[in-house]
């Protein structure tokens, strides 16, 4: 009875406890009273002897003959319905990239068919998602950009580009503080006439030990923070003239 039990598949592991306890018990209930309990319900001409079981002579402290009866048919369904949630939950499949006799290029899982995209991400503006207008890099936004783009600009690089760059884009992040290999400053004239569309490029699939950033920050957050890069090289490079007129007089003034 128990090695039958065993035998339950995955499934029913949460019945198997309950079920061992149950089968155990009504099995030494009957084998210890097998003439008390179903003595009455079998011809006269039927014994514990002629079944098989010895009787040991004692009195049966088991179950009645109608737990058995009832165990035995709650039981039944039980594992018949195991059984066929077991054949669905092994049914046939295959894990990433394992091989496949199925196919003849023998991998299982299929490629997608030529063309095809994501529900929502069509991405047919080239100046938006690649940072391109005329297969070249984009000099300009693909949206006007204000203070709120700034301000967020500012949140993504404190986020994403200051560890290693700096809060003010010199390279001398945390990370490079601690061995990491130093970035090129972003104030350098190269970068400075770089277009808009090359930092684009550059965050989304990344450059040299830098990795793209497309996964983390949408379209629009890498436009934003190319933004917020051009007000730092501002900010680095600005004279007296590019301050307007009036916060000019309080800078003369020694006001601010």
């Amino acid at each position: 009875m128990t090695s039958m039990l065993e035998k339950l598949p995955r499934s029913c592991a949460f019945l198997h406890g309950c079920l061992v306890d149950t089968a155990l018990n009504t099995f030494y209930a009957v084998n210890r009273g097998w003439n008390r309990i179903l003595q009455p319900v079998m011809p006269l001409s039927f014994s514990a002897e002629r079944a098989g079981v010895p009787s040991s002579g004692q009195q049966s402290s088991g179950f009645p003959a109608r737990f058995v009866i009832a165990a035995a048919v709650l039981v039944t369904p039980l594992l018949a319905g195991c059984e066929l949630r077991q054949k669905m939950f092994d049914q046939p499949s295959k894990r990433p990239y394992q091989e496949s006799e199925f196919f003849e290029d023998g991998m299982s899982a299929r490629p997608m068919v030529e063309g095809a995209v994501p529900r929502g991400h069509l991405e047919e503006d080239d100046h938006l998602y690649r940072g391109r207008v005329d297969d070249e890099f984009a000099e300009s936004y693909p949206f006007p950009v204000n203070r709120e783009v700034i301000i967020r600009g500012k949140e993504r690089y404190n986020i994403y580009c200051s560890v290693c760059h700096d809060h003010a884009g010199y390279g001398n992040g945390m990370v490079v503080q601690r061995g990491f290999q130093k970035p090129e400053s972003l104030h350098t004239d190269r970068l400075v006439e770089s277009p808009e569309g090359y930092y684009f490029e550059v965050i989304s699939r990344g450059f040299g030990r830098m990795p793209g950033y497309s996964y983390q920050l949408s379209a629009e957050d890498r436009w934003a923070i190319i933004a917020y890069i051009r007000a730092l090289q501002l900010s680095q490079r600005a004279t007296l003239d590019d301050v307007p007129e009036d916060i000019r007089e309080n800078l003369q003034a020694g006001s601010l």
